[in-house]
């Protein structure tokens, strides 16, 4: 199978130009002709020279949006939908959904639902080509839930810029500093263990090797830490802050009266929902535009009788898990 004629329309967007890596001048070569002459096969029709060199091109620069697009478009049109997934699928992960790479890359998903298992990926970029994921070197990733903890006054309930995040994330590492923190009185211990089944919704990253991670009871060790506040502004449901600089640690911070606001009975899946999207933040996704994804946002949903989102099952998707396999194929991005 091909693509339609309408999407071979949109797919010669731009000429290879620059790797998006600094390269030594030999390489820099080595990518410039081997996308270009990608790019040649591909207007011949010349499918798996086309796949050969763009993979050259890859390799060489694995951040280079147009390559990975036309590499999927090039292994899709010779009959390898497995690799158009995957590097498609990259493409989306890196690119703004402002983007035409991402816009043609996400219609050929919609329009090939079968060859693409039902599947759609969605964008982790801040912009294009910037987003956010841990390094090997910080893994596998000690994850701490507190019960019932609440950050200090200036830090709960907030924004950190990232000279206060950088400074929580240190005094986070000091005994002493962890003791005095106070419990939100509102906080029903019964949380801790939704709260830990959210998390739990991730664990296939583990047993498939894409991101390693452990729950540890001992703050100072971890690089993701969840903690608790009355409300945050907008009656919002949680917040995620990134590590900005090297050392930093991710903050998650879950809104109590957010979740007392539902009905008792649902209040523990709640806190697991939450926890699960706040945990796919600290991973690095950013939010889904399908109800049916973990990653919706949790302020567009619509609670119910039956459950939190009428519309979704409330689980980490098809959609979440293979957005979150490309954004760990990729080189990582973080302050480290």
């Amino acid at each position: 199978m091909k693509f339609s004629a309408l999407v071979i329309s949109m797919t010669i967007l731009a000429a290879f130009a620059w790797p998006a890596e600094a390269l030594t001048r030999a390489e820099t070569a080595r990518y410039r002709k081997a996308s270009a002459d990608g790019l040649a096969y591909f207007r011949q029709k010349n499918y798996p020279k086309a796949i050969e060199n763009f993979k050259e091109a890859a390799a060489l620069s694995p951040l280079d949006l147009s390559v990975r697009y036309y590499l999927g478009l090039s292994a899709f049109s010779a009959g390898n939908y497995a690799l158009a997934k995957e590097e498609l699928a990259k493409a989306i992960v890196i690119s703004s959904p402002q983007s035409t790479y991402h816009k043609n890359a996400v219609k050929c998903f919609s329009d090939y639902k079968k060859e693409f298992s039902h599947v759609l990926p969605y964008s982790c970029a801040v912009v294009d080509g910037k987003y956010f994921s841990w390094s090997k070197d910080r893994t596998p990733l000690k994850i701490y839930i507190s019960h019932g903890l609440k950050l200090p006054a200036g830090y709960r309930g907030e924004e950190l810029n990232a000279d206060k995040l950088h400074n929580l994330s240190g005094w986070l590492g000091s005994k002493s500093y962890v003791s005095k923190i106070k419990r939100d009185r509102h906080y029903d211990d019964s949380f801790y263990e939704a709260a830990r089944k959210g998390i739990a919704e991730w664990s296939f990253a583990r047993s498939e090797k894409i991101v390693d991670f452990d729950l540890v009871k001992d703050p100072d060790k971890a690089d993701v830490l969840v903690f608790w506040c009355s409300k945050l502004p907008g009656d919002r449901s949680a917040t995620t802050i990134l590590p900005q600089k090297k050392g930093d640690r991710a903050i998650i911070q879950i809104a109590v009266e957010y979740v007392l606001a539902s009905q008792a009975h649902l209040r523990a899946d709640t806190v697991r929902y939450i926890a699960a999207h706040e945990f796919g933040s600290a991973l690095g996704l950013k939010e889904s535009g399908f109800e049916r994804d973990i990653m919706y946002p949790i302020e567009k949903t619509a609670r119910h009788k039956t459950g939190f989102n009428p519309g979704g099952s409330n689980r980490v998707s098809h959609n979440d898990s293979t957005t979150l396999s490309a954004l760990y194929s990729l080189p990582a991005q973080s302050p480290e």
